[in-house]
């Protein structure tokens, strides 16, 4: 079938492998009656104990020559795949004294001694070559909610895993994936990246129903506001090194607790046209902010114009509908408005069209502040 005959340079084409070597096995089990070889080659994958049936793989060799190939050379010499198993590579085996190899009592796979070399070793007798298995470590993702296994990946140990991109990151229909922990009681996150070891690992995920822009930075709340997303935020946000970019906003965020500080906004310089100025532009009909604790807010104004601005802490104008519930809003606004003597100054909203029944254990105080007394 496949004859091999190994020279100087390596891999050879497959006209020369055919003077030397014979593929004897493209069946498992059937060597064959004819021997236009010299010698055996037998490939044991040395699955010992493990469920895996009829594994060995057969080459013909002429005396002195070097095997050549190996099982996955091609489709005629397929290498056989062993679930959660990586072949490392083949081996001749470690021998007892009656010259029988020797196995493990625990795993029943043959002992290995020395690597066998594809490119120098040669044959010289019948020999058998063992697979040195190596077990791929398996990364399992568990539903927090459910219990059930969502996602697995294996690798070799010792191999990088950075955090999924969202494409690939575990999913759920009609969810939104939160966080990764190492526990169900979610005490603590799982750490990224995670290297493979030895053992297989668990990490728990946290699913959220509904589409939820999920805010564990800065960066990734102001993207979620900008995008007019509902926003679920997941820890302590700091923007002292974010530039705030005021937008209007007609969707929920869920604060869980936490706290937003270092916001600051800042108004400057000559303008040429008129507009409002704070936190939001409009906060629309279907914004819901809720258990949200925005800490020393600080907004600045001392723009120069012709014109005149409408300043307030929260936004220009919020609309009818739109409900606040346990939020908390902390700071100052500062202004200046020599330089637009008709601007005018509102302690929440310019157009505030939020009703009392809409807010629901509220704390808005922010400071105003004329620093021109």
């Amino acid at each position: 079938m496949t004859l091999v005959k190994r020279r100087s340079l390596f891999p050879l084409i497959c006209g020369i492998l055919l003077l030397t070597v014979i593929l004897l096995l493209p069946s498992c089990g059937e060597k064959g009656t004819e021997k236009p070889y010299d010698f055996l080659v037998t490939f044991n994958y040395n699955v010992g104990n493990l469920d895996v049936s009829c594994p060995d793989q057969y080459l013909g060799v002429k005396s002195g020559g070097v095997v050549g190939i190996e099982p996955g050379f091609n489709d005629d010499f397929k290498l056989r795949p062993i679930a959660n198993y990586y072949i490392e590579g083949w081996y001749t085996p470690k021998l007892a004294a009656d010259g029988t190899p020797e196995k493990d009592p625990t795993t029943g796979r043959v002992l290995l001694d020395k690597k066998w070399s594809f490119e120098t070793d040669t044959v010289t007798a019948d020999t058998v070559l063992y697979a040195n298995l190596i077990r791929q470590s398996t990364l399992s993702f568990v539903d927090i909610a459910t219990g059930e296994v969502v996602k697995t990946l294996t690798a070799t140990p010792g191999t990088r895993q950075n955090e999924l991109i969202s494409v690939l990151a575990p999913k759920k229909d009609g969810y939104t994936l939160v966080g990764y922990y190492t526990d169900a009681a979610k005490t603590e996150r799982f750490q990224w990246p995670f290297i493979y070891g030895d053992e297989d690992v668990t990490a728990y995920v946290d699913f959220l129903e509904g589409n939820w822009s999920i805010a564990d930075s800065a960066e990734t709340f102001k993207r979620g506001i900008s995008g007019n997303k509902n926003v679920y935020v997941t820890a302590d946000l700091d923007f002292s090194d974010t530039v705030w970019v005021t937008t209007s906003y007609n969707g929920t965020i869920e604060g869980n607790g936490h706290k937003l500080t270092g916001l600051t906004l800042k108004k400057d310089g000559s303008k040429t046209s008129t507009s409002g100025f704070g936190l939001f532009t409009t906060l629309g009909a279907d914004a819901n902010l809720r258990n949200l604790t925005i800490e020393n807010l600080t907004i600045r104004f001392s723009a120069s114009l012709a014109g005149s601005y409408r300043i307030a802490p929260i936004a220009d104008e919020i609309k009818a509908g739109a409900k606040f519930d346990h939020v908390t809003v902390t700071g100052e606004l500062s202004y200046d408005i020599s330089k637009a003597p008709t601007s005018e100054v509102y302690p929440i909203a310019v157009k505030n069209g939020i009703s009392d029944a809409d807010m629901t254990d509220c704390d808005l105080n922010i400071s105003l502040v004329n620093v021109n007394g």
